[in-house]
């Protein structure tokens, strides 16, 4: 995910999330994904394993530590 100001704002990802606005609406800790991004990843993964390990199964698992509310 790529981070960038814009007009003295701070904003992340392909979508231009506006961070500052995020912060005024739910405070001022939290943590940003990239949702299509860490699919992606996922996708990427899948396609490895599959190359890799031909028919055997695959099972992708993903585990964001430390953040108990989602």
């Amino acid at each position: 995910m790529s981070f960038f100001y814009r007009a003295g704002r701070l904003g992340c990802g392909p979508k231009h999330v506006d961070l500052d606005h995020l912060l005024r609406d739910v405070g001022d800790a939290f943590y940003v994904y990239d949702l299509e991004g860490v699919r992606e990843r996922a996708r990427h993964l899948r396609r490895l394993a599959t190359q890799n390990l031909g028919s055997k199964p695959v099972s992708i698992h993903y585990a964001m530590k430390a953040n108990s509310n989602l």
